[in-house]
C-alpha cells in the first residue's frame, strides 16, 4: 500500500486493469479555485477526464488535498481499486503517505486515507508538473468553463486569460468551440 511506495517516481507505468489519475488543483486569492482530472488505462490512453470549480478561496495546499480525496472519491464511486493517483503537490503526498504532518490538512488528510482503506490497493505518489500537464490545464479551464467531463479526451485549450469576454478556444479531436469568460 502506501507506506511501501516511492514517493519521488519517474516510472508512470501500470498494470493490466488498473487505473493513473492525475490531479491538480489551481487557486488564487479571492477568486474560485479549479480542478482537474485526468484517467488514464494501462496502456496511459485518456479514458475520462473533468475539471471542477469550486466558488471557494483556499490555500494551494488545501487545493491540492481536496483535489486529491476528489480523486479517491471519484475512484471509490467508480467501483476503481488498482489506482495509482500522481499529484505535483509533495507536501501533500508526503502526509498522506505519513511521512510528514501540515496541521492546515490534517483532517482532509485523514478523510484520504479512510477512503484509501476502503478500497484493494491505492497509492499517491508525487509526480512533477511537466507530468501532470493536462489536469494542470483543466485546473485552469475549470475557473473559466465551471464543471465539466469528457470521455475518452483530455480537451487541449488555449487563451485562458484571467479578463472577462476574452476568448477561450477549448479543442477536442473533432474541432474546436470557442467559449467566454
Amino acid at each position: 500500500m502506501n507506506d511501501k511506495n516511492p514517493l519521488h517516481t519517474n516510472h508512470l507505468a501500470a498494470t493490466a486493469g488498473s487505473v493513473s489519475i492525475f490531479v491538480d488543483a489551481g487557486c488564487s486569492v479571492n477568486a474560485p479555485t479549479g480542478w482537474g482530472l485526468v484517467f488514464k488505462d494501462h496502456n496511459s490512453v485518456t479514458t475520462f477526464s473533468a475539471c471542477k470549480r469550486g466558488d471557494i478561496s483556499v490555500d494551494p495546499i488545501m487545493a491540492e488535498a481536496l483535489g486529491i480525496i476528489r480523486a479517491i472519491q471519484l475512484a471509490r464511486d467508480l467501483g476503481l481499486n488498482y489506482v495509482s493517483i500522481f499529484s505535483d503537490a509533495a507536501t501533500v503526498v508526503d502526509y498522506i503517505n505519513k511521512k510528514a504532518k501540515i496541521a492546515a490538512i490534517d483532517m482532509v488528510v485523514q478523510d484520504c486515507r479512510a477512503l484509501i482503506s476502503s478500497l484493494l490497493n491505492v497509492s499517491v505518489m508525487f509526480v512533477r508538473r511537466d507530468q501532470i500537464g493536462d489536469a494542470h490545464n483543466l485546473a485552469s479551464l475549470a475557473k473559466v468553463v465551471g464543471n465539466r467531463t469528457w470521455i475518452g479526451v483530455t480537451p487541449i485549450v488555449f487563451g485562458i486569460s484571467n479578463y472577462a469576454g476574452d476568448p477561450v478556444s477549448i479543442c477536442i479531436p473533432n474541432g474546436c468551440v470557442p467559449a467566454f469568460i
